[in-house]
């Protein structure tokens, strides 16, 4: 046989030990990924967590893949509001760099949906959540904003939804928002740990009403969770109204 006769059967080996090598690839790549956090052997035997390297999401901020002619829009042709933003640490953060990204790509008012911020509780059958902290933290973050650039940033505060539904949780959470408003806050955003949608609580409507306040909530009836989600909050009665 000639060597021109051999040249496709060392081409389709070749193709195969690579189609080879890529499979293999694929399920290293998959059995990492699946591993427990923790699990993973790495060099000489040491456990390694595949997911302790991993960027925060704030921080995450991949190549594209996707090569294509375009044009790239760094300021809008007119003004906009950003109305979902979520920034950790408006008491203490230096709102000078956040002004100037706004003023380049034409940004007029950002909203802030975390005005009272979060932090994580543990109860006492050990489980972890996330609650709102002080109220403090709001006063904070509002004199920071009246600081810097009031007509800029506009706060939304959040509510308490530990315990809802229990006794005194409706007193609770009206006086909260009473004092958040006080304080300055502009609307209210229930946000991821609040109840299903068509449970919104009702006590909290007549404030958002008498103030003329916005309230966002979460276009998703489920939220992140949402069998536990409807579990905690079977005790409020829907209340399929008009949204504030």
């Amino acid at each position: 046989m000639s060597r021109r006769e051999k040249a496709p059967a060392a081409v389709s080996s070749s193709r195969d030990c690579a189609a080879a090598e890529r499979a293999a690839a694929a399920v290293v790549a998959a059995a990492l990924l699946l591993a427990p956090p923790g699990r993973t052997a790495g060099a000489q035997g040491a456990e390694l967590d595949p997911l302790a390297a991993m960027p925060r999401f704030d921080q995450y901020d991949p190549p594209s893949t996707l090569v294509v002619p375009g044009r790239p829009v760094a300021r809008a042709r007119y003004p906009f509001v950003d109305v979902h933003s979520h920034q950790p640490d408006m008491p203490e953060q230096d709102l000078r760099p956040l002004l100037a990204a706004m003023d380049e790509m034409g940004m007029a008012v950002m909203v802030n949906l975390s005005g009272r911020g979060f932090r994580e509780i543990e109860r006492g059958d050990g489980s972890r959540d996330f609650d709102v902290q002080a109220g403090e933290y709001l006063r904070r973050a509002m004199a920071n904003v009246a600081r810097t650039a009031p007509a800029r940033f506009a706060v939304f505060t959040n509510v308490s939804f530990e315990g809802v539904g229990a006794e005194g949780w409706a007193a609770g959470a009206v006086r909260q928002l009473e004092e958040d408003v006080a304080a300055g806050a502009q609307g209210l955003s229930p946000g991821e740990f609040a109840p299903p949608a068509g449970r919104f609580p009702g006590p909290l409507r007549p404030i958002l009403g008498t103030h003329g306040l916005p309230a966002v909530l979460l276009p998703s009836p489920d939220g992140h969770d949402g069998e536990a989600r409807e579990t905690r909050y079977s005790g409020l009665q829907p209340t399929y109204q008009r949204p504030v």
